[in-house]
């Protein structure tokens, strides 16, 4: 399972530094809410925020092999039509060619919007 963390302004200011992909930390001092699925695209149905007031620690190195890694519900291609509208799907694919990009109208917004 996932959860999204948000950080504003003084916080991302501090943290930023700190944080480097595929690190493990320790995370305190954060607001749990409620999640804008709107804005959301985790799984969980909650958020977490962050402000220059939390507490983020690296994990000792020793402590970080405990920590599981990420995972992910894969689906074959033929069964995205069967999930439910706007759901996170994880698929696994290997680009083999890539077309000229295209210019079209959105049916949504009415708007000319380019894509493959």
């Amino acid at each position: 399972m996932d959860i999204r963390a948000t950080f504003f302004k003084e916080a991302v200011d501090r943290f930023e530094p700190l944080l480097e992909e595929g690190g493990c930390y320790y995370f305190s001092g954060g607001k749990l809410k409620v999640a804008n699925s709107q804005y959301n695209t985790c799984k969980c149905s909650h958020e977490i925020t962050f402000d220059q007031n939390s507490e983020i620690v690296a994990v000792p190195d020793e402590s970080s092999g405990e920590i599981q890694q990420n995972i992910f519900e894969f689906k074959k291609i033929n069964e995205i039509e069967l999930c439910e509208e706007r759901s996170q799907v994880d698929v696994c694919a290997v680009v083999v060619s890539v077309g000229e990009v295209s210019e079209f109208v959105s049916k949504k917004s009415g708007k000319e919007v380019s894509g493959w």
